[in-house]
């Protein structure tokens, strides 16, 4: 049951574009850990990538995975070609602290005042620094000697590179246009919502679903987004444990005396209603006229027969001509009754 549930997990948090190079990228960065995989699929790596929030890119060797911290950008330096002997190549996707930037293929020969040197190797606690300083507008970046530059200067796509041949060319640089136009998109508000406390009745869990480390709130809902039976989850501290409950703010929390900290997280679930009509059998006497008809609305359920089409369920007038005794629409009424129930019990 583990092994089917994680499958749709997997399947459901295999959503994000992913990208990949013809070899391996020369500089792979630190490893994820845990977040090596035998046996497995290029499609299921890119799954376990979505479903670690330290993770922006994989090596993919033959049916093996090894997962990285490292954000790649299209023209990263791959291996050499005649060294290239292992036949792994990386997947990446956009990393979302690169989101709005723009990339030279070399270091501007203009780089503008410096105004912060940040030793690190990872482009994206690169990007989170230039994020972070509002005066910063474009930094220099070279995994290799962990140089991040943060630079005041506002880089235009037409400033002039350095040589190809200049000793500084392993440096790249990483720039928002401050004067390129800019398309305005609207979102849809999340809808998620959260409570003061955790409940004080959280229901079953949705298995798997315990990730415990270092999660925010955004990584929670992304994993139980993925997962079919999740509705809802517990966070505590920077953990969180993922449940199947449909939860409403009408729910008791528990009490402030006894609170941990944890908060529940939630999405309203949908409530779907299905309205199946039935019309039972019409007889018709030399005297009197007998019609039955039926609705019922029954939420969750869909009544089809086999031989009718999607919509209603229809029986066909009797056209028996006579009914002295009311044998006949005793008898019709008994029968239709028990056809629609066999024919919800069925379904």
């Amino acid at each position: 049951m583990w092994r089917a549930c994680a499958l749709v997990l997997l399947a459901g948090a295999n959503s994000v574009e992913y990208f990949v190079t013809d070899r391996r990228v020369y500089y792979e960065g630190a490893p994820v850990i845990p977040g090596t995989y035998n046996n497995v699929t290029a499609s299921s790596c890119q799954a376990f990538c979505n479903l670690n929030a330290n993770c922006s890119s994989f090596s993919f060797c033959g049916n093996s995975c090894y997962l990285k911290q490292a954000c790649i950008v299209d023209g990263e330096p791959l291996v050499n070609a005649t060294t290239w002997t292992d036949g792994c190549v990386t997947y990446w996707k956009q990393c979302r602290q690169l989101e709005g930037y723009q990339v030279t293929e070399r270091l501007v020969k203009e780089q503008g005042m410096e105004i912060e040197n940040v030793i690190t190797d990872s482009l994206g606690i690169c990007a989170d620094a230039c994020n972070s300083n509002p005066d910063c507008k474009s930094s220099s970046f070279y995994a290799q000697s962990r140089g991040c530059h943060l630079k005041a200067k506002c880089v235009e796509p037409t400033d002039a590179l350095i040589p190809p041949d200049d000793p500084a060319n392993v440096y790249r640089t990483f720039y928002r246009c401050c004067t390129c136009t800019t398309t305005t998109s609207t979102t849809t508000s999340s809808p998620w919502q959260s409570l003061a406390r955790a409940l004080a009745f959280e229901g079953a869990g949705a298995e798997p679903g315990t990730y415990e480390g270092s999660y925010s709130v955004s990584d929670c809902q992304m994993f139980c987004n993925a997962h079919p039976d999740c509705n809802s989850f517990t966070l505590c501290g920077s953990s969180c444990y993922l449940k199947t409950l449909c939860v409403t703010t009408e729910l008791a929390l528990v009490s402030a005396d006894g609170w941990n900290g944890c908060v529940t997280h939630f999405r309203p679930c949908e409530v779907t209603t299905t309205e199946v009509t039935t019309t039972e059998v019409t007889t018709t006497s030399t005297n009197t006229s007998v019609t039955t008809m039926e609705t019922s609305t029954t939420p969750g359920i869909t009544t089809i027969p086999s031989n009718q089409s999607e919509g209603s369920v229809t029986t066909t007038p009797s056209t028996e001509p006579t009914d002295d005794g009311g044998y006949l629409v005793n008898s019709a009424r008994a029968m239709s009754v028990a056809c629609v129930a066999l024919v919800i019990l069925s379904g």
